[in-house]
């Protein structure tokens, strides 16, 4: 019998680990609406489109990867990580397969309009896809979350520099490099989505004590803090698993459904026994639950519009969303920095031709892309230190984050030679990956892991909003410090630093807002998680004198 217990896990931790390798492949497909900067400027040319038109392209897959956040998550939560991944794919395929038709087609011929919502729809492809794939990772390791998840988001990081490199040996034409993400981001999507199976891990379940007639021992505070995200993973629902995603469905060939198994009843009957004595509630320290703490949320099960009620969904809205908005402002407009910079710079001898542009965008696209993966690993992983080892605030990494966007604008504003770009390359990266590495995790800790995908839909409506925001604000100054060229209807500006720099400015403000706000959210939950455990500590003493 131990032997096939044994057996039995020893399948299912191979299975969980070929889903999170396959979650991680299939985001590295999701997040190529980063590479905007690498093809952008030189599609807005050969379209004839202005800075503030471009930007309202590449706001637009934005808004595709965040504002449809809510009702994409409800939908992987309810169909499954699978079916969410190959929704994504096809998105996806249909998304660059158009923007490439456009391309060869030339200007004049697929109207604004349209290259948005292809634009969009590459946005919501990656969107679905890459929250199936953190829906995975979530599920099947729930107690390691943070290191979980930072892989498929550290992947989601690096598809910009995976994409630039590998257009790049094919070939530095524009319409090459779109040829590459139309194929690339279906294929990758769409054959990895068969093998992400969902286990949610077996914990232990301590039920309540039941209360003395007429006695109501547990507030609603107190009872949701009793109800972990452990606990939610007691038994599998279509809440977690989704409908059509069911453990029976996803075992291997030869295997049955009792090889699935997530608690002993025997075992359980004993542990129930005990707890109907009081002996557990007798025995548990105010250490053990601080550390039984450490792996619940701080409200269970709070899902979707449920959110709007609490502060802290406030909290991380704002803040996720200002610096995101802040980092995607340099993220779509690096090239156009490049740009600028490099026709104004006097130090350069040679001449600025377009593939000399070209190559130092995809160049800048690439330190963006690598440095994000390093800091989305950074932040999961780091953060799931913070908390275990030092028991701090996953906020802190958030604080980081912030620190380094802020820095980050400040080279942006006083820079004028190209060369130390990466500077700012460098730091928006890594500040990038960190907040998008611990930001989900911090999110479920609040809210709880069941609604996960739909929650985070819900916070990335920030994002939408401020990168839209700034993006907009970005491509008004630089049309506005531009010309219009004599031989064409293009325009261009030969300002260097000046021609962006008034929205760099915005940003800074922004970002010190960020840090200020990143501070007060650290103070807020600590006071709140005491007052919790107080309450907690009251309830668990009130019992045990009775």
């Amino acid at each position: 019998m131990v032997q096939l217990t044994t057996s039995r896990e020893q399948r299912l931790q191979l299975m969980r680990f070929i889903s999170i390798i396959s979650a991680t492949i299939l985001s590295l497909a999701c997040g190529t609406n980063y590479a905007y900067s690498a093809w952008g400027p030189q599609y807005a040319e050969r379209l004839q489109l202005t800075s503030t038109q471009s930007n309202l392209i590449s706001t637009t897959g934005n808004l595709g990867m965040y504002m449809f956040g809510l009702p994409l998550g409800m939908f992987v939560d309810v169909k499954g990580p699978r079916i969410g991944a190959f929704c994504g794919s096809i998105l996806l395929g249909v998304g660059y397969l158009g923007l490439w038709r456009a391309y060869i087609a030339g200007p004049g011929q697929t109207h604004l309009i349209g290259l948005c919502i292809l634009m969009g729809l590459t946005g919501i492809g990656g969107a679905i896809a890459f929250l199936g794939a953190m829906k995975t990772a979530a599920v099947n390791f729930p107690t390691h979350r943070g290191s979980a998840t930072s892989f498929p988001l550290a992947a989601f990081g690096l598809s910009a520099f995976f994409f630039s490199s590998v257009a790049g040996l094919v070939s530095n034409d524009t319409d090459e490099f779109l040829f590459v993400l139309t194929i690339g981001s279906f294929a990758l999507t769409f054959f990895p989505c068969f093998f992400m199976w969902t286990f949610p891990t077996s914990v232990a379940y301590t039920p309540l004590p039941t209360p003395a007639p007429g006695k109501q021992r547990f507030g609603p505070k107190s009872l949701s803090r009793r109800i972990s995200k452990e606990s939610s993973y007691r038994r599998p629902s279509s809440s977690v698993l989704g409908e059509n995603d069911h453990i029976v469905d996803n075992l291997p060939a030869g295997a049955s459904s009792h090889d699935v198994s997530f608690d002993d009843s025997e075992a359980l009957s004993r542990k129930l026994s005990e707890d109907q004595e009081g002996d557990n509630m007798a025995t548990e320290t105010t250490e053990a639950m601080k550390e039984k703490e450490a792996h619940q949320s701080l409200y269970a099960d709070v899902r979707n519009v449920q959110m709007l009620k609490y502060s802290e969904f406030y909290e991380l809205w704002i803040v996720i969303g200002l610096l995101t908005g802040i980092g995607l402002m340099t993220i779509n407009n690096i090239g156009n920095d490049i740009q600028a910079l490099w026709k104004s710079w006097e130090g350069h001898t040679d001449p600025i031709t377009h593939d000399f542009i070209r190559s130092r965008q995809r160049i800048h696209v690439s330190i963006i892309s690598v440095c994000s993966f390093s800091g989305r690993l950074l932040g999961g992983i780091g953060s799931d230190l913070i908390v275990q080892k030092l028991k701090g605030s996953r906020f802190w990494c958030i604080f980081a984050s912030a620190a380094l966007f802020t820095m980050a604008q400040c080279v942006g504003i006083v820079i004028s030679n190209p060369r130390l770009l990466v500077v700012l390359s460098t730091t928006t990266g890594i500040a990038y990956g960190i907040l998008f590495g611990v930001s989900p995790t911090l999110v479920a800790e609040t809210f709880g892991v069941a609604g996960m995908s739909q929650n985070w839909g819900m916070m990335t409506l920030g994002p939408a909003v401020f990168g839209e925001i700034f993006n907009i604000i970005y491509g008004k100054v630089y049309d506005a410090n531009s010309e219009k060229q004599k031989d064409s209807d293009t325009l261009e500006c030969d300002a260097g630093k000046y021609c962006y720099q008034i929205a760099y400015t915005i940003t800074l403000v922004a970002g010190i807002i960020s840090m200020l706000a990143i501070l007060w959210c650290i103070v807020h939950r600590r006071t709140k998680e005491r007052e919790l455990l107080r309450e907690e500590q009251d309830d668990h003493d009130e019992l045990h004198n009775d």
